[in-house]
């Protein structure tokens, strides 16, 4: 707020939405001389201020000096000055006029006022006097040798006292005094016998709620009755610098004293009777230190003192519009405001001071770096200098650091070249894992990625002119070809023609090509499976059967594998076709078998109970509908007991884990709709009704309905790549008899 007054004293996961909020952390002057001290406050490398434990804090200024300024010499004088009341008065004997007995209204408890205020005149004259007659002995010392004060003849005989206005603020006083009077008595004053008579005029401190007072200096001066009209000077030294504390007075006092107490007399002395209308008063101080004339117009007499003090008021400063310790991206108006009537400049990183009244508007300079604001402001009568510092910084790029040609999470090659811009920053290092080896990221700024498999994370650490910043990145990376093998046979064996075969093939990124072909025929596609399982049919000719599975993932890595099998019917065995013994289904499923070498009598039973009778057509020996896999969780049997051709019995048993029964995503709600930082590490946890290894389970991801990823086992899901706002996140879990959840 602008200070306009003045004192008296002074002259002036279903989708889980939440909010990843990411924090980066690592973390006795010569004012005219431009080259100081400024230079000495900005390092020469500015990346050395990045300190966030003062980011846009107001209370941090860069610098902040108080310099005092001088002694000034003030006058003050008593004509216009207010009449004071009862508290002044230090003797409540007296009061000051209760009953206005004072016809001629001359009060003698007064508050001084400025030379500026009195100059011109024009005022009602108010007077320091005494009259002293023997009818009213209350005037009369009553002790000799002892300082009594100087008083009105005229009820209620007030005291002659001169205040000055409290005090706003500190203030220090030092050095001479001088004191004007004008000392007159008539020419009928008398005593009945010869005294001597002295006057003490005094400096005092005050305080006005206890009355206390503190003498400060004084002068004593004889007094010759018969005295004219004149004007004089006294002075005395203050002996060393005094504070005078806010809310306090300074007194100028006039007492006398008698050598001895006279049996009767006369006198009527006045110490500064003021007189208006025509002619001026002019008081000269002859002194090398302290000398000053005086003019004051339409005033012929008075009395004054001469003060030699120092204000310890400072200017106020504000900046309104930024804030310090905050970087801009545009150049933002700065409004600067001092106490009216300072003589005040500003200036920019050190360079030219801009002189202005009361206020002002600048701008934070569009130059990318720090920029340090340096306001003066000084009072113009001490000289008493406020000068502050802030500091704003300039930066109209939104970011320091921008990955052109990837995105965090994305799925790339091992090798890949990330190829990143980067703005206004001095250092730029980089790490993988976060192993705590660092490289510098020099220009052109592209990162040669290992030969990676699998998810790996990237930290590039940016220092500007302001702050350390810390990105995240995370990839998964595919370097190595597919890997395929055998899942339910072994290659080289015999099984029966139309055998199931399964085959597992696994790589870090997507196919694009799955083929496979049975005796160098024709080729067939696979579907990509989310299990990694791919199934096939061993030939129903008999004899060498050979199988060759080419794949090619997203990143041209291919593979290529060749199996043999022999098919032969000339054995006694039961196999299945379609299913695998010991498989995790989801119940219903029809099951497909190849009885060889049978006499056609087959009976089936699920779970030791009744048994069903099929006769066999050719080899094949289908339970579907009914007679299907029962839909009861759990572990089923089935048992099939047929004769070979020479009618001997056998049994042959085949289990089956029936589960429709999805996963359970245990915990992920309590992370929906909440606010996190960019730190924060999401552990999901899952468990499944008939698989107590977890690691079995499918754990799929989707970010902002992108494409759904795999979750490596143990399922820990971290923001990190991620940048602040919102985001959505599917999560599906699959398990082996593919049930899935959601969330």
């Amino acid at each position: 707020m602008k200070r306009k007054e003045s004192s008296l004293m002074s002259i002036f996961l279903i989708i889980l939405c939440f909010n990843s909020i990411i924090y980066y952390e690592i973390q006795d002057t010569d004012l005219s001389n431009n080259n100081n001290p400024i230079n000495e406050l900005i390092p020469q490398n500015d990346s050395d201020l990045d300190d966030d434990s003062f980011q846009n804090d107001d209370s941090f200024l860069i610098k902040k000096d108080l310099i005092e300024g001088d002694f000034k010499t003030l006058a003050y004088f008593s004509g216009g000055g207010t009449e004071l009341g009862n508290d002044l008065i230090d003797d409540p004997e007296y009061p000051n006029d209760p009953e206005n007995n004072d016809t001629l209204y001359y009060p003698n408890v007064l508050e001084w006022v400025t030379y500026d205020e009195i100059k011109d005149g024009g005022h009602i004259p108010k007077e320091l006097y005494w009259r002293a007659l023997s009818i009213e002995p209350i005037t009369w010392p009553s002790t000799a040798n002892v300082w009594h004060q100087q008083r009105e003849r005229n009820n209620p005989h007030e005291p002659s006292k001169m205040f000055s206005p409290v005090f706003t603020e500190d203030w220090e006083i030092s050095g001479r005094v001088y004191y004007l009077t004008y000392i007159t008595t008539p020419s009928d004053a008398y005593f009945s016998e010869y005294i001597n008579i002295d006057m003490r005029f005094s400096l005092h401190l005050f305080n006005p709620v206890d009355q206390n007072k503190t003498m400060l200096t004084s002068v004593i001066q004889p007094f010759t009755v018969n005295t004219s009209l004149t004007q004089r000077t006294f002075s005395s030294e203050i002996g060393g610098t005094y504070t005078i504390p806010a809310g306090y007075r300074l007194l100028y006092d006039i007492e006398y004293r008698f050598s001895s107490i006279p049996s009767s007399g006369s006198l009527l002395m006045y110490t500064g009777y003021p007189a208006g209308g025509a002619g001026s008063l002019t008081w000269t101080i002859t002194d090398p230190t302290y000398g000053n004339t005086y003019t004051l117009n339409n005033n012929q007499r008075m009395a004054g003192v001469q003060l030699y003090m120092h204000s310890k008021e400072f200017p106020d400063i504000n900046v309104y519009g930024v804030t310090n310790n905050t970087v801009y991206s545009s150049a933002e108006n700065v409004t600067v405001d001092v106490t009216d009537g300072s003589i005040s400049s500003y200036r920019w990183d050190g360079g030219t001071w801009n002189s202005f009244v009361n206020d002002t508007l600048t701008q934070i300079p569009a130059i990318h770096g720090w920029h340090y604001l340096e306001i003066k402001a000084s009072d113009p009568v001490f000289n008493n200098t406020n000068v502050v510092m802030y500091k704003y910084g300039y930066d109209a790029s939104t970011e320091n650091l921008i990955l052109n040609n990837a995105i965090s999470s994305d799925r790339l090659e091992g090798g890949f070249i990330l190829d990143f811009s980067v703005f206004n920053v001095s250092t730029v290092t980089y790490e993988w894992d976060a192993n705590g080896t660092e490289f510098p990221l020099l220009s052109p700024y592209d990162i040669v990625t290992d030969m990676f498999n699998g998810w790996h994370n990237l930290t590039v650490a940016t220092s500007d002119f302001y702050e350390n910043k810390t990105y995240f990145y995370i990839f998964e990376f595919d370097s190595d070809n597919p890997i395929i093998s055998l899942y339910n046979v072994v290659n080289g064996s015999i099984y029966v023609p139309g055998k199931n075969i399964e085959l597992k093939i696994t790589d870090n990124s997507t196919f694009s090509y799955l083929k496979y072909s049975w005796d160098s025929g024709a080729n067939q596609s696979w579907t990509e499976a989310p299990s990694n399982i791919y199934t096939t049919n061993l030939p129903v000719t008999i004899g060498q059967r050979t199988l060759e599975v080419y794949v090619e993932d997203v990143f041209n890595h291919t593979s290529y594998s060749y199996y043999e099998f022999w098919t032969d019917d000339t054995f006694f065995n039961v196999d299945l076709v379609n299913l695998n013994d010991g498989g995790y289904y989801q119940g219903g499923n029809t099951i497909e078998l190849i009885v060889q070498r049978s006499n056609t009598t087959c009976y089936y039973s699920w779970n030791s109970g009744p048994e069903t009778l099929r006769l066999l057509v050719s080899t094949s020996l289908v339970l579907n509908g009914g007679d299907a896999m029962p839909t009861s969780e759990g572990l089923n049997t089935l048992t099939i007991r047929t004769f070979n051709l020479t009618h001997h019995e056998h049994s042959f048993n085949f289990t089956f884990i029936v589960d429709n029964t999805a996963p359970v995503i245990s915990n992920i709600q309590g992370y929906n709709d909440t606010r996190n930082l960019g730190s924060m590490e999401f552990f999901i946890y899952v468990e499944d009704n008939f698989i107590t290894d977890n690691t079995t389970l499918i754990v799929e991801y989707s970010i902002d309905g992108k494409i759904y990823q795999s979750l490596p086992y143990d399922f820990i899901f971290s923001l990190l790549p991620y940048s602040d706002g919102d985001h959505t996140l599917d999560l599906r879990v699959r398990d082996l008899a593919g049930n899935i959840a959601y969330q």
